[in-house]
């Protein structure tokens, strides 16, 4: 008989992630699954390549954690109706929390759904709940970006450190890494760019020094909420 392999990965969606996640009071949307918890936003996203085919499935976990007044004071925007990984500004995807590298669950003819729905069960409740569970409030959440040796091997932008600084632990530490952003960003700087021609040469090329001043517009805005003097 056939596989139905698109079928086969719904099915681990539906009877293995959400029910652990729904264990820890995760809501599903698709393939969007959050938990509001004490200032934060806990996400999950399950993303599919986008090379799929019928005979091949594969699909990766994102993570992320979102807070309202980081978003708010980053983008100047309205809040999402309905947040999700891409939108937190501190993320990990499942493979760098695991083992420091990416990681892709793949369904093909020769893997076993039962196997593979197996594996991805022992990785949430070994790593994914336990991170989700540690990690409940900015503060702790803070605690963690502080630690140098980042042992979940969370991604965040230092700008957006600052602000969680600012906002619920140390200000002048929070005032300083905006400082330093702004520093940094006046300084001009040249981006390397790379033709790749079609007989296989590569072509290096320096653009002129510039300065991004939408970026530096942005600091400034961000400062003069705190009344941090640039």
């Amino acid at each position: 008989m056939e596989r139905n392999l698109t079928l086969e990965f719904k099915a681990i969606v539906k009877n293995t992630i959400a029910p652990i996640l729904k264990s820890i009071d995760f809501k599903k949307n698709g393939l969007n699954f959050t938990c509001i918890s004490n200032d934060l936003i806990q996400c999950v996203n399950i993303q599919l390549n986008r090379f799929n085919h019928s005979e091949r499935v594969e699909f990766t976990v994102n993570l992320g954690f979102f807070n309202t007044k980081l978003y708010q004071v980053s983008t100047n925007r309205e809040i999402p109706t309905s947040v999700k990984s891409d939108d937190c500004y501190v993320r990990v995807r499942v493979g760098r929390l695991i083992h420091s590298r990416d990681k892709w669950y793949l369904l093909d003819p020769t893997t076993s759904d039962v196997i593979l729905a197996s594996e991805i069960e022992n990785d949430f409740k070994q790593y994914v709940i336990p991170l989700f569970k540690k990690l409940k409030n900015p503060v702790s959440l803070l605690n963690v970006l502080r630690d140098e040796d980042n042992p979940y091997h969370l991604k965040c932008d230092p700008n957006a450190i600052a602000i969680m600084e600012l906002e619920y632990g140390a200000p002048e530490t929070g005032k300083r890494l905006l400082l330093n952003s702004y520093r940094e960003a006046i300084i001009p700087k040249s981006i390397k760019n790379t033709s790749i021609y079609p007989d296989g040469r590569k072509e290096l090329k320096w653009s002129e020094p510039f300065i991004n001043q939408d970026y530096i517009n942005n600091l400034i805005r961000m400062a003069d909420i705190y009344d941090i003097m640039l």
